[in-house]
């Protein structure tokens, strides 16, 4: 699932969620074009990168567990270390869960295919855009995706993050969610 880690990140804690990157992505019927496309952007951008980091990647299809999977995606979304969201083919599910995670006031990283928009609301965060449309420079793309997302995730988890990338920190700085312990 991706290389040993190299550069794990400073404070990185030793729970599931402390180690946790959750993949908030439209993961679509087993062989239409959404899912063969989370399965490309978690394989090759994603996963490669956190592992270099000393997290694990994870989409809500990969929870091993019993239970009720929306309490579990809830659970991951208000407690994982970090979230990318891929907001490609503007899928509702994937902006509901984009926004609890802003709810949460955790850092995210946005990602999308080149040519799919994204609604004004969530437009003014910064957003990594993987060109799929020449399959000749597709890899140049991917290449250019993942050093990236290693630069955003690096500063969305450094020591001194300050949530300046989420919109409730931002415009509503004094609301406060609290999970039950």
């Amino acid at each position: 699932m991706g290389a040993p880690p190299t550069e794990p990140l400073p404070g990185t804690g030793t729970t599931e969620f402390d180690r946790l990157c959750f993949v908030i992505t439209p993961i679509g019927d087993d062989d239409s074009e959404q899912r063969r496309h989370a399965n490309m952007v978690l394989k090759n951008v994603i996963e490669p990168i956190v592992a270099e980091l000393g997290l694990t990647a994870r989409r809500a299809d990969q929870i091993d567990r019993a239970g009720i999977i929306t309490q579990q995606i809830f659970e991951c979304l208000a407690k994982a270390r970090i979230c990318i969201a891929d907001l490609s083919f503007n899928n509702p599910n994937a902006f509901y869960e984009l926004g609890v995670r802003h709810m949460c006031k955790l850092p995210t990283v946005q990602i999308i295919r080149k040519g799919d928009k994204i609604p004004f609301d969530v437009s003014q965060g910064r957003t990594i855009r993987i060109d799929m449309s020449d399959v000749y420079a597709v890899m140049d793309s991917v290449d250019s995706a993942k050093k990236e997302l290693k630069q955003h995730l690096r500063q969305a988890l450094a020591n001194d993050y300050k949530g300046e990338d989420n919109p409730v920190n931002t415009y509503l700085p004094g609301v406060e969610g609290k999970l039950p312990k």
